[in-house]
């Protein structure tokens, strides 16, 4: 070179001898230096493998080649300056790694993060029925598969509708599967009213309280209907099952009374009169001497 101060590449380690020659109007001069020259390695950045999650997991990030690391972007990660932050996964995103050397020397590298199908599982809004073991319907949705606990009064655990005969109140757990195995869980209370909340239907169908009470021999049953139709009157156990059929037909809008007088050899103990229309369900509760 005739340059004052040139570069030069060494491609490997070892000890050169470097010899500078000035020319001037009076002369030639040089002077020689013996200088060690050590050629580093390239540095080999390695942000780890491409990683693949569901909504909401936490992943790790795993980074190797160096002594220092910086992540960009920096957001979302437990600490962006060491190799195996933490962070939430919720998009599909790119991370570069910037890893240093001991010797400072520079690399980068990056791995993606992939989404995978989500489970949407939703439980269906909550249910009121308004007599023990009344039966009714879930309504699950948003995954492939389904799972839902605890299994008392489900006909079934892993379909997504299942029917529910409960006597009690029950909060159910339905925990949904998407076809790349992600999971989500969601509740659904299923509540059993034994009396019904309202004296009235919305079409000003009445049920009067079941007299006498208790009852020896003879139910009088009383109502009123708001509307004429099928009208069932039934005498149901504590458990919800049908013991007697007390009246079933078409019945027209206005005052009805019943009696019912086959006790056969049902137990002392408290009954319920059940009376049932097209706009809903009124419920009496009763004691049989």
């Amino acid at each position: 070179s005739t340059l004052a101060n040139p570069q030069h590449t060494y491609a490997t380690s070892g000890t050169y001898q470097v010899t500078l020659v000035v020319q001037t109007p009076n002369g030639t001069d040089s002077v020689a230096q013996a200088t060690s020259i050590t050629v580093l390695p390239p540095l080999v950045a390695n942000a780890g493998a491409d990683i693949s999650a569901c909504f909401g997991d936490a992943i790790q990030l795993n980074a190797s080649g160096g002594t220092q690391y910086s992540w960009f972007p920096p957001g979302g990660r437990s600490d962006p300056n060491i190799a195996n932050p933490t962070l939430i996964a919720n998009g599909n995103r790119d991370f570069v790694v910037t890893v240093t050397d001991q010797f400072g020397c520079e690399g980068q590298d990056t791995v993606s993060l992939q989404l995978l199908t989500s489970a949407n599982t939703f439980g269906g809004p909550d249910l009121l029925i308004q007599f023990p073991n009344e039966s009714v319907q879930l309504n699950g949705t948003g995954a492939a598969t389904y799972s839902w606990s605890p299994s008392t009064g489900l006909s079934c655990t892993t379909c997504p509708n299942p029917m529910v005969y409960v006597d009690s109140t029950t909060t159910y757990t339905v925990t949904g599967t998407s076809v790349d195995g992600c999971t989500r869980s969601d509740m659904v209370t299923v509540t059993v009213a034994i009396v019904g909340l309202d004296n009235q239907l919305s079409d000003g169908t009445v049920l009067d309280p079941i007299y006498p009470n208790p009852v020896e021999d003879v139910l009088n049953v009383a109502y009123e209907l708001g509307q004429a139709g099928e009208v069932s009157v039934e005498l149901v156990s504590m458990t919800g099952r049908i013991l007697s059929i007390v009246d079933n037909e078409w019945q027209d809008m206005g005052r009805h009374q019943l009696q019912w007088k086959d006790r056969n050899q049902l137990a002392a103990g408290m009954y319920f009169v059940r009376l049932r229309t097209a706009r809903g369900v009124l419920v009496e509760k009763l004691i049989l001497k």
